[in-house]
């Protein structure tokens, strides 16, 4: 049987979770049965150049065929010069991806966000819907040009289905089980050779997420403070930047925010983290505090369950289906005070602790590999060609 051909589109080669569920992908599939493409933007002219690359090298390392279109982000206008503008750029990368699609014997495309989708033309186009965000004319578009739309939770499949209909799948992201993996330990010494901080040895609470207003990490820098209030051993680490330098005030603000409540020297800040060093820095946590209202999936919440690392979430959307069956505890919205208690539950019990992130390693390995996600998309490829 011959390899189905898969053509990946991305309109970002910097790397965030959606990009980090794509490589995972990329690992998992069976190369014997599917030919990766990926078709991603050119180098930015200005900026940190490995950062800026960072998808197409790490695809290109597991097999991946890259291809460089002038894709781009696109941002919201109703300036009908701007929309002109857009729906020139769009119809030009339409005719060179129809082209690559006769040329390379393309079976399907693969959109790794809607935006991507609207770049899409010349095979059937699978849209992956990572968030809580589809403005009405990009739904129309993607209601018209796309087969079916991946959504990576049961919130996303509510909210996607509300604005394009039943061509909705849910399909969860996956984990690479093998490398987020427990015992891993974390070395202070060489993470402060390397950045530059204060490091030493006292145990710490863990957010990894981009600075990004919404995933609220001024909740965390409030909790902290609490729970330092009564456990001055504790620091705290936010792994994380703000990726494509959008929120600069607001990361000054959090900093600010940081220093008034007392935690100058006992919160750490990890811009950029090799992802190298992430299983370590999850596996080597007390705790991960995932303070996010509305979170549509929640990598940062699989990967810590796959290293046996408790979990502290909000109970909604993408974290409440992950912890639905135990690993951790979830709290009400913007509870500041019901974050802290949690977190002090698990460090003044650590039995607790260790049995809830035993529960949380059982639940990735049964329903949430990369594998068993792989497993699954080949399915749908196969379903769509």
């Amino acid at each position: 049987m011959d390899r189905l051909k898969i053509l990946y589109i991305s309109t970002t080669s910097r790397v965030g979770g959606a990009e980090e569920s794509l490589l995972t992908l990329f690992k998992a599939l069976p190369k014997e049965e599917v030919e990766l493409f990926l078709a991603c933007p050119l180098p930015e002219p200005e900026g940190d150049p490995v950062a800026a690359c960072e998808l197409r090298t790490r695809a290109a390392a597991l097999g991946v065929n890259i291809i460089e279109l002038p894709l781009r982000r696109l941002k919201r206008t109703l300036n009908p010069f701007n929309l002109l503008e857009i729906r020139s750029h769009l119809g030009k990368c339409r005719r060179e991806i129809a082209d690559i699609v006769n040329r390379r014997g393309i079976s399907l495309i693969h959109a790794n966000s809607p935006t991507a989708a609207l770049h899409a033309d010349g095979a059937p186009v699978a849209c992956h819907l990572r968030d809580l965000t589809l403005p009405p004319l990009a739904a129309r578009e993607i209601r018209k040009r796309c087969r079916i739309v991946i959504a990576t939770s049961h919130t996303v499949a509510a909210f996607a289905r509300a604005k394009v209909g039943e061509i909705v799948r849910r399909i969860p992201n996956g984990v690479d089980a093998d490398l987020f993996a427990p015992g891993a330990t974390y070395d202070s010494t060489e993470i402060f050779l390397r950045h530059k901080t204060p490091a030493d040895e006292k145990p710490y609470i863990l957010m990894v997420s981009h600075l990004i207003p919404w995933k609220k990490h001024d909740l965390f820098i409030s909790c902290m403070a609490r729970v330092r209030a009564g456990n001055a051993g504790v620091r705290g680490i936010i792994a994380g930047a703000d990726l494509f330098s959008d929120h600069g005030e607001h990361v000054a603000s959090l900093k600010k925010q940081a220093e008034e409540a007392g935690l100058k020297y006992a919160l750490e800040w990890r811009d950029n983290v090799p992802v190298t060093d992430m299983p370590r820095l999850v596996s080597g946590a007390l705790l991960l505090l995932h303070p996010t209202p509305g979170e549509p999936f929640g990598r940062a919440v699989l990967e810590a369950m796959s290293c046996a690392t408790p979990v502290v979430a909000v109970n909604s959307g993408g974290p409440a289906e992950l912890l639905a069956d135990g690993g951790g505890v979830l709290v009400a919205p913007d509870d500041v005070g019901a974050m802290a208690k949690a977190v002090n539950e698990y460090l003044e019990n650590p039995r607790k602790a260790r049995q809830d992130g035993q529960r949380a390693r059982e639940i990735v390995l049964q329903k949430y590999t990369h594998r068993q996600h792989a497993e699954t998309m080949l399915e749908l490829y196969r379903e769509l060609t």
